[in-house]
């Protein structure tokens, strides 16, 4: 589980970059008069949600000091 401040900047990353999608790939059921695509609209805020939320998970990982033990050994002793 992310914690709560991932989870929210999550939701505002997915809310501002859904929302310029939205408008980029929905213009015309938006302004004209073509019919929604509604998968494609929940899609369109649940991709970059995803994306941030794993993309914390992943990194989260990478950022973690190694131990001693986790540490290779110096190679000019050799």
């Amino acid at each position: 589980m992310a914690p709560k401040e991932v989870v929210l900047k999550g939701i505002r990353t997915a809310l501002v970059v859904g929302s310029i999608l939205t408008l980029i790939n929905q213009w015309q059921a938006i302004f004209g008069d073509e019919a929604m695509r509604w998968p494609a609209f929940f899609l369109t805020y649940l991709v970059p949600y995803t994306v941030f939320v794993y993309s914390y998970h992943t990194n989260k990982h990478k950022h973690v000091r190694p131990t001693e033990a986790d540490k290779p050994e110096d190679r000019a002793q050799l």
